[in-house]
């Protein structure tokens, strides 16, 4: 049966998720169209049209050959957006052509958005970037402030 399902994430800035589901996106070929809102907007459930669930990021499901949108709604008590997309929807649609399942989308996710909050709020001409990724896949940079020879 097809439902949506909420998901806990640690993505915390709007902006950055933005641009990573951009990115993403863009990297599969599909060109993003990637809705936000200040105050959460119902996602549509082509499957069951009475399921109601708003989120404030969406990406509708037209994008991606689906019949369920998916969303990110803003959490503040978690201080963080919650996913919700619906697994089985995801399956058939264009992302789950690209990844095994819902969650290796959300850690993609979480990457892009991880990168792109590096690149807004770290800008490469002001801040030196050195990124390692360990055995275990896991990634760490380092950010070093450029020293400006002329101040």
């Amino acid at each position: 049966m097809s439902h949506f399902s909420t998901i806990k994430t640690t993505l915390s800035n709007r902006q950055a998720l933005q641009e990573g589901l951009k990115t993403i996106l863009e990297k599969i070929g599909i060109t993003p169209d990637i809705e936000s809102h200040e105050n959460p907007v119902v996602l549509i459930n082509e499957y069951d049209r009475t399921e109601r669930q708003a989120a404030n990021i969406i990406i509708r499901r037209t994008q991606l050959q689906g019949l369920i949108d998916i969303g990110f709604r803003w959490n503040l008590s978690q201080n963080s957006y919650e996913a919700t997309i619906d697994p089985w929807d995801f399956k058939r649609n264009l992302l789950g052509n690209h990844f095994e399942n819902v969650e290796d989308f959300l850690e993609e996710v979480q990457i892009a958005h991880n990168a792109a909050f590096i690149n807004i709020h770290y800008p490469a001409h002001l801040w030196e970037r050195e990124t390692i990724t360990a055995e275990d896949g896991t990634m760490t940079t380092t950010l070093t402030k450029k020293v400006d020879l002329y101040a």
